[in-house]
């Protein structure tokens, strides 16, 4: 791959972050309850988390 479809790839992950989180979540909704309840987490915070995550990895490729 060259560097400008890393760079176009990152950039759509970083900017879609929010709703890949929210994918994620809604495909793995036994996880995310354990975790919410382990963690006492509200589920708003978490996928702020995610995203964020989620946003570092599309850096990463820009």
């Amino acid at each position: 791959m060259s560097r400008e479809e890393f760079e176009f790839m990152g950039r759509k992950i970083f900017e879609n972050r929010h709703e890949l989180a929210k994918l994620f979540s809604e495909n793995i909704p036994k996880y995310t309850t354990e975790h919410f309840e382990k963690f006492k987490m509200p589920q708003e915070e978490y996928m702020e988390f995610r995203a964020e995550l989620i946003g570092y990895f599309g850096e990463a490729l820009y």
